[in-house]
């Protein structure tokens, strides 16, 4: 299993804002102005995370100053030169976490026109939600050893970031497929169920978006049908005699093991029409005495399961005169 980082924030505190509101802007010649879209604050290290956006003027926009508190910040990552929209961060080292959750800062960019228009756009800070690093997510499955076309329950958790958590898409992988929606349990949790039709590992993968657009991944790994024991595929040939038979005659029917699995294996089941009109009863683990009471050619099923829960089929037609 394996978590997948956005921010290089680890270990930080992010308590993030929903949207600027107090967002202004200075208007030159040209319409150019700018405009923050969110802060934040990483308040073990005083740092701000800003997301702002630059139109009109001439592109490429420059970063001039940042201020916050009547502090000038200096930029720790993130670009100053950006065509669009940019997302750096800068630090306050003198101010204190608790003065940057209260202040107010202004940004002002200049474009790359030949009298350098200049704009401004200011900011405050809000502790309206809280993350705690980056964005992650893990997928668990309700067994890592589903039978195959056997319902599997995944459960999508994430963390990071900022809540709420949207589990967009979920792809079972090999031979998988997914049955109805994905399920929201809570803002931080979903559900999806899945079931798989051949034996062999799948990898499922699901896909997450938290509340400011941060998206990343997560998948795991299931072993379907099979054996997990490395001495072969759990498999069975169906075999009955006599074959033919008449009417009402009883006939022997076996699921010979011929591939095993972990453990002692067994029969689960016996599919047959109902238009043959068997009855029976298991006489063993593997073995049933079974009666036709009309004639025809009747396609039989056997379904075995191995210890760890792996499964497998046979089949053979038992021709009835």
């Amino acid at each position: 299993m394996r978590r997948i980082h956005l921010l290089a924030f680890s270990g930080f505190v992010l308590l993030l804002l929903n949207a600027c509101g107090a967002s202004t802007a200075s208007t030159q010649s040209g319409g150019f102005y700018c405009s923050v879209n969110s802060v934040s604050v990483v308040s073990s290290s005083n740092q701000l995370l800003l997301n702002l956006t630059a139109s009109g003027g001439t592109s490429s926009y420059t970063i001039s100053s940042v201020t916050a508190g009547g502090v000038s910040g200096s930029l720790v990552s993130g670009a100053t030169t950006f065509s669009s929209t940019v997302s750096p961060t800068y630090l306050f080292s003198s101010l204190s976490a608790t003065t940057l959750l209260t202040s107010t800062g202004t940004v002002t960019i200049t474009d790359s026109s030949s009298t350098a228009q200049s704009a401004s756009c200011s900011f405050s800070v809000s502790t309206a939600s809280t993350s705690s690093g980056s964005l992650a997510c893990t997928l668990s499955p309700s067994t890592s050893t589903p039978s195959i076309n056997a319902a599997t329950t995944f459960t999508f958790t994430g963390t990071g970031g900022t809540l709420p958590y949207t589990f967009s898409s979920f792809a079972p992988g090999t031979y998988g497929y997914q049955s109805g929606s994905i399920t929201q349990v809570s803002t931080s949790v979903s559900t999806a169920l899945a079931y798989y039709t051949a034996a062999g590992t799948a990898t499922p993968t699901v896909y997450v978006t938290d509340a400011v657009g941060n998206s990343g991944s997560c998948s795991t790994s299931v072993t379907v049908g099979g054996s997990s024991s490395g001495s072969g595929s759990l498999s069975c040939n169906a075999i009955f005699n006599p074959n033919p038979s008449y009417r009402g005659q009883q006939v022997y029917a076996q699921a010979q093991i011929t591939g095993y699995g972990a453990g002692s294996v067994r029969v689960t089941g016996l599919q047959y029409p109902t238009s043959s009109g068997m009855t029976g009863y298991f006489t063993g683990a593997n073995t049933a005495l079974l009666t036709f009471p009309y004639a025809g050619n009747f396609l039989l099923v056997f379904t075995i399961q191995d210890a760890a829960g792996y499964t497998s089929t046979c089949q053979a037609y038992q021709q009835v005169y």
